[in-house]
């Protein structure tokens, strides 16, 4: 249950759309979050299910209440995987959300309250287009003329001034701005409102969004909000309704609703929105484990043992068990491969200052030194190369198993953009051109560091 009494959060301060920022985000929001580390193993083969260990929550302290009821939930969820046949604690995601989900909504919500949904395929700052890092700087106060423009352009779209007044009549006028504003975000337009839903299968579907790809490693980390709020209409909160229309099919196939990050400009108070947050977190130790066992079992090659070696070293002279993956591929691209650099600089100069080269014995240890050195370097490289791979195919793997069990629900890439134009690009992807025999495809290739240069 969320508590509201004496939760009014006060915005004399927000006159206009530039008043909004991250502050005022975090005084409407009252945040729980969960952290899920997880890993799978290198033979998962279709039989991929991932491990999880355990959840980690954390909270603001906004409301005491609502975290002690999420921590039991939590408590509960470790117990059961803590049990799983052989300490395998495995689930398949959909099912583990699903879980989640539906414990939130049969222990936490009050008789007048529902849940909304959001996914996101990274742990992004939860900002609209409008506010976004990568958005122009200048779009945020030409979004009103530009909208304006459209209304003038295209019979499709109203145009409809941002009122600050009350009453009915300002009523029927918001609700002409926000449905107009809804297609346009759906048209891709970067605008004030968030995406939600009310449907959680459809919050899964917009996890899958995200990819590696070869041009550069990124530790992705999906995102899956639970909000809840009053099931009113008026909820006093960052979360609004636009009406589904005709002319808007995806919003009705996706149970859409938004958060409207225009609503703290023309309210002079606001009911805090609770917000559960739930990441998912490859984790190392798990990693780390996992491939432990493979070699104990005889399951893995020479290489992925090497790799293992060198991983394990590192991790353990850090003895962080919170250390990300990206934390230890910056070390390796950064600090280290620096360090092995400076030190084969460092026998070099020794080399050409030294009289005592011109002895065989004193130059084959040199040469010893400097190719041990250069071994390390490219067993380090061979290691990142191989730790990146692990959280890629990992996240696809978690991907695939998630949109196959969606699919049985018909949550699909058809389904949730039914309208002419995605249908045409469905068809498209789903019979792709034949590819000529000498057109052969790249080798994965996550490189960062080429090599350690000597």
């Amino acid at each position: 249950m969320v508590d509201t009494s004496e939760k009014c959060v006060d915005l004399d301060d927000v006159r206009c759309p530039t008043d909004v920022n991250l502050g005022t985000i975090s005084r409407l929001m009252e945040t729980i979050t969960i952290v899920v580390p997880y890993a799978a193993s290198q033979g998962s083969g279709n039989n991929f299910e991932p491990l999880f260990g355990d959840f980690i929550l954390s909270g603001d302290g906004k409301n005491k209440l609502l975290e002690n009821k999420i921590r039991k939930i939590v408590d509960e969820i470790n117990n059961y995987l803590k049990n799983g046949t052989d300490f395998k604690r495995t689930w398949a995601p959909f099912y583990l959300l699903k879980e989640i989900s539906q414990k939130i909504k049969e222990n936490c919500l009050g008789e007048d309250e529902k849940c909304y949904y959001r996914g996101q395929s990274n742990n992004w700052e939860l900002l609209p287009g409008t506010m976004r890092s990568n958005v122009n700087e200048k779009y945020r106060d030409a979004f009103e003329n530009e909208y304006h423009q459209m209304g003038l352009d295209y019979e499709e779209i109203t145009y409809q001034p941002l009122s600050k007044n009350s009453g009915n009549e300002v009523i029927d006028r918001k609700e002409i701005r926000v449905r107009n504003i809804a297609k346009l975000q759906h048209f891709g337009m970067a605008t004030p409102f968030v995406d939600i839903t009310l449907n959680p299968f459809v919050a899964m579907y917009f996890m899958l969004s995200g990819k590696n790809k070869n041009s550069g490693f990124e530790e992705l980390r999906p995102e899956f909000d639970i909000f809840i709020c009053s099931n009113k209409v008026d909820n006093g909160t960052l979360v609004d309704m636009a009406p589904h229309t005709a002319d808007n099919v995806r919003l009705n196939a996706q149970k859409g609703a938004f958060l409207n990050f225009e609503k703290p400009i023309t309210h002079k108070e606001m009911q805090p929105l609770t917000r559960i947050k739930i990441e998912f977190q490859f984790s190392l130790p798990i990693m780390i484990r996992l491939l432990n066992d493979e070699v104990e079992a005889q399951q893995t090659n020479k290489e992925i043992k090497e790799n293992l070696k060198v991983i394990s070293e590192y991790f353990n002279q850090f003895g962080d068990e919170d250390m990300s993956v990206s934390d230890m591929v910056s070390y390796f691209n950064e600090s280290e491969k620096k360090n092995i650099q400076k030190q084969i600089k460092s026998l070099t100069m020794a080399k050409a200052s030294s009289s005592d080269m011109s002895s065989i014995a004193h130059l084959r240890d040199w040469l010893e030194e400097v190719t041990n050195l250069e071994e390390k370097g490219r067993g380090l490289i061979q290691a990142r190369d191989f730790l990146e791979l692990q959280v890629v195919k990992t996240l696809n793997k978690f991907n695939e198993k998630l949109r196959i069990k969606l699919n049985e629900y018909q949550v699909n890439d058809l389904t949730m953009f039914p309208d002419l134009p995605k249908h045409a690009e469905y068809v498209a992807r789903k019979y792709p051109p034949k590819r000529n025999q000498s057109n052969k495809t790249k080798s994965f290739d996550l490189g960062v560091v080429d090599k350690v240069e000597n």
